[in-house]
């Protein structure tokens, strides 16, 4: 029942000029907890519940006149610290007073309330909050629970720890979320992977042959592993680390006698085995050419039961994706490759000449090559391997470059002007003084790329990976950034991109330091511990998006920029400009933005909970309906200020100053000390 319901109306207490006096914005003193009731008293129980009660539900269940259960015989148990290290744990005495039921979904949920009482109004005083559950008659000490608090803290042991959660639950609820027991989905595994070893010992049964010869199993062992224990992580991953070395040793000499028999050099082929940087050299083209040539030898030489146990066309689809999958894993992953060697002499005429004919360079491998100046413009270069490769000053506008490997090339100077480069690989690639106006980046690697001073003017980056990558100085108005994303730092230092364009992005450590992003757009991205001291971000828009972790926006300016249902707490945005900016639900709440000018802007229903606002100037400022609780307002300028509505609680007002503003309706309560005209 909504709290004006008339059954409700009376418990809600009086509001009158006396509360608004003495008790806004608390409830008032004649406040009835019963006004907590979501349910008619029809369904309020006399009493405590102690959480194993029986219950029954009669005729509301569609297809169940009747169902009946009992109350798992859970205990809530919580404790709070006022310290950061969670030390001297205070215990909270939990309640159960609510259980809801939904019959049709044969679904239940209790529900478990405590009171403690807190220094602040907003309990910013309790550091830690700290929940477990136990059975009803299997309760365990405080010190227990003292001990796994503690634990969860510990700076090298803690992120373990969190994987146990044993000493927070003691058992089982034997309610309806176990569905499912464990090992479950083991055995389900276990089961495919036995159909799949039946279906491979068939198929070389039909070749004519053994399949225990070739060394397939009937069925997998049965697993005798015990289940992992979170606390044992450590010795389990030494445990680990000695099998992995163990199976290698044994794996190196089992490979040492086969080169023996074969009478080949074991330590060549081990040195040849570590060149990762070189393209994938399987082809199903040559495999099956030359196992077709094999099988016509042993038919000459007197084995035809050969040729009829070995299809040669049925392998071709295998072969065909085994080449499709190592091609896809080289696109991928080829930047995480050293650099290949440099080829010597001057590849530009060959490729020239290829793509002048239309070959198809597929997969065609020019790693390492020199194709420096190379006029390859409007060439369908599409999944060429071009890792490592000297490409300076070439002219590439208008190629298409889908799927191309340009991992650790030199493309300075190079021209990408309405390149197409969906799928492309320029990890680790120098693109200094590239030009990629216009150019189509989707789903691109460009982890590590040196981007200096490009020209991204109109680019279109959609799914990238851009971890690593710097665009430091980088020019160009329009660039967008759809879905990117940048878990190591994304470098914008001192670029020039007005109109930037980014949406549904995360970037972690990002670095605009001084860049200019004049009426850019931010929507819905995260910005983790970004650096946007003294960026210009006039004009600028920010819709749902957060700037979280260490973000500092020290002399930014934002002046006229419009931000709206966005996240700046903790941000350090001192002596940054707001003029004339419209923000709207923005959190400011434990910011540093000492000495910043908000003058004519609007902040309306914004946050700015203990933000440190201290000789700040918000002249003429619209903070309507905006909360500034236990804000540091030293020396901060409202005048002709507008604060109908807003909150001002528990604020140090020292020599603050609010001429001519307008604070109709506004709660200012228990300021810490007050300054001129307030």
């Amino acid at each position: 029942l909504p709290l004006g319901h008339p059954q409700m109306r009376g418990f809600a207490g009086t509001y009158d000029e006396r509360w608004q006096r003495e008790r806004a914005p608390w409830l008032p003193i004649d406040f009835d907890l019963r006004a907590h009731q979501v349910c008619p008293p029809d369904q309020w129980l006399e009493g405590e519940l102690h959480g194993d009660e029986p219950f029954v539900v009669k005729h509301l269940h569609p297809r169940v006149a009747r169902l009946e259960g009992r109350l798992p015989g859970v205990r809530i148990r919580a404790w709070v610290s006022f310290e950061e290290s969670g030390e001297r744990l205070v215990e909270v005495p939990m309640r159960l007073d609510t259980v809801r039921l939904w019959p049709h979904r044969e679904r239940g949920v209790i529900i478990h309330r405590g009171l403690l009482e807190v220094a602040e109004t907003d309990a910013f005083d309790a550091k830690l909050l700290a929940v477990a559950a136990e059975r009803l008659r299997e309760g365990r000490s405080s010190e227990h629970y003292a001990h796994a608090v503690v634990g969860r803290l510990h700076p090298s042991r803690g992120a373990a720890a969190t994987l146990d959660d044993r000493d927070l639950w003691n058992g089982r609820t034997g309610g309806a979320q176990d569905d499912e027991p464990p090992g479950v989905l083991r055995e389900r595994l276990r089961a495919r992977a036995d159909r799949e070893l039946d279906a491979a010992r068939a198929q070389l049964a039909a070749h004519g042959l053994d399949p225990d010869q070739y060394g397939v199993p009937t069925a997998l062992s049965p697993s005798t592993d015990a289940p992992v224990d979170p606390t044992d992580l450590d010795e389990r991953l030494k445990e680990v680390e000695r099998e992995g070395a163990a199976l290698k040793a044994q794996a190196e000499q089992q490979m040492q006698r086969i080169c023996a028999d074969a009478g080949l050099d074991y330590d060549t082929l081990a040195a040849g085995s570590h060149d990762d940087a070189s393209p994938p050299d399987f082809s199903a083209e040559r495999v099956a050419r030359d196992l077709a040539a094999q099988l016509e030898d042993a038919a000459a030489s007197g084995a035809p039961q050969v040729t009829t146990a070995v299809d040669v066309a049925a392998l071709r689809p295998t072969l065909d994706e085994v080449e499709t999958l190592l091609a896809a894993c080289y696109r991928r992953f080829a930047h995480l490759n050293t650099k290949p060697p440099t080829r010597p002499g001057s590849a530009s005429a060959q490729l020239e000449g290829a793509a002048r004919r239309g070959d198809r360079l597929d997969r065609v491998d020019y790693t390492g090559a020199d194709v420096a100046g190379a006029n390859l413009r409007g060439a369908d270069l599409s999944g060429i391997y071009l890792a490592g490769a000297n490409l300076r000053d070439a002219d590439l506008r208008e190629a298409k470059l889908e799927g191309a490997v340009l991992a650790h090339a030199d493309l300075s100077g190079a021209r990408l002007d309405c390149a197409r480069l969906a799928g492309v690989n320029l990890g680790g690639a120098r693109l200094v003084g590239a030009t990629l106006a216009h150019a189509e980046l989707r789903a691109a690697t460009l982890v590590g790329a040196e981007l200096t001073e490009v020209d991204v003017t109109g680019a279109s980056l959609l799914a990238c990976d851009l971890s690593r990558a710097r665009f430091d100085q980088a020019t160009g108005e329009g660039m967008r950034i759809d879905e990117g994303k940048s878990l190591e730092p994304l470098s914008l230092s001192s670029a020039k991109l007005p109109g930037l364009v980014v949406t549904r992005s995360l970037f972690v450590g990002l670095d605009a330091l001084g860049a200019d992003l004049g009426a850019s757009t931010w929507e819905r991205c995260a910005l983790v511990d970004a650096v946007l001291d003294d960026a210009v971000l006039t004009e600028a828009s920010f819709s749902e998006t957060a700037l979280t972790g260490a973000s500092v926006l020290r002399g930014a300016n934002l002046n006229a920029a419009t931000l709206v249902s966005c996240t700046m707490r903790g941000v350090d945005a001192r002596e940054a400009t707001l003029q004339r900016a419209q923000l709207e639900r923005v959190d400011w709440s434990h910011a540093r933005l000492d000495r910043t000018d908000w003058y004519r802007a609007a902040a309306r229903s914004c946050l700015f909970v203990r933000a440190a606002l201290g000789e700040a100037r918000l002249v003429s400022v619209n903070a309507s309906e905006s909360l500034f609780d236990r804000a540091d307002l030293t020396g901060t300028d409202f005048t002709g200020a507008l604060l109908y509505g807003a909150s001002l609680e528990e604020v140090d007002l020292a020599a603050a100053t609010f001429a001519h503003a307008e604070i109709g309706r506004a709660l200012l309560r228990a300021p810490r000390r007050m300054g001129e005209g307030a």
